[in-house]
């Protein structure tokens, strides 16, 4: 059976009718879709437990192919998965999803899409804040241009190759440096780097994990 609908939604008030009992209800929702019943409503009603999902090359069985318009093969699957678990009485509402996912959920897909774009910008942003902070600590008395140290940074992207043969350029850090100062740059700049590099790592796992 089928019938138009602006908005995909599910009747919950039919199971009302088991009075105190909890009967579980597992529903599957193509797309990332937000449910917006509960906004208002009292807490206990609320789902239980939402999740989001991404299934890639996803083979769609013979029983499922008509709910998918004929589809055998699914290159990117999205879907949601909406678990309630609450006494029957309480489902008096319909549960309506919203036409897209929700902010973070959105942001995570993001980030997880386009990362052959903010890897190497994370790489250039924490090579370029290491030279700055490793700049401030060791030749804090030589005067040097902003862009000119954070530049120093994207030596970075030839490896710890690059930037000792940077270091020992008279053109990068002034021959006054002395050996000392420039090696110790390099060491704080090397742990700098990572730590920075770790910090964006695990913050983008975060936000993608929690999406």
């Amino acid at each position: 059976m089928s019938f138009p609908t602006q908005s995909a939604y599910f009747p919950l008030r039919p199971t009302s009718v088991y009075g105190k009992s909890e009967v579980p209800i597992d529903l599957y929702v193509i797309g990332h879709r937000l449910p917006t019943t509960y906004r208002k409503a009292d807490p206990v009603e609320a789902p239980a437990y939402v999740s989001y999902y991404t299934q890639e090359d996803y083979l769609v069985p013979a029983a499922l192919r008509t709910f998918f318009n004929g589809k055998d093969y699914i290159k990117r699957l999205d879907y949601t998965h909406i678990e309630i678990r609450t006494q029957s009485n309480r489902l008096k509402k319909v549960l309506w999803f919203g036409s897209g996912p929700p902010l973070d959920v959105a942001l995570a897909r993001l980030l997880n899409d386009c990362q052959f774009i903010w890897v190497p910008l994370i790489f250039l942003l924490c090579s370029c804040a290491a030279s700055l902070i490793a700049k401030v600590i060791t030749l804090k008395r030589f005067h040097f241009r902003f862009l000119r140290q954070a530049g120093f940074g994207l030596w970075n992207c030839l490896g710890l190759v690059g930037i000792l043969v940077a270091v020992s350029s008279p053109e990068i850090l002034p021959p006054n440096a002395g050996t000392g100062r420039r090696a110790l740059f390099v060491v704080l700049f090397t742990v700098l780097f990572q730590t920075l590099l770790a910090a964006f790592y695990l913050a983008v796992r975060a936000v993608i994990g929690a999406g």
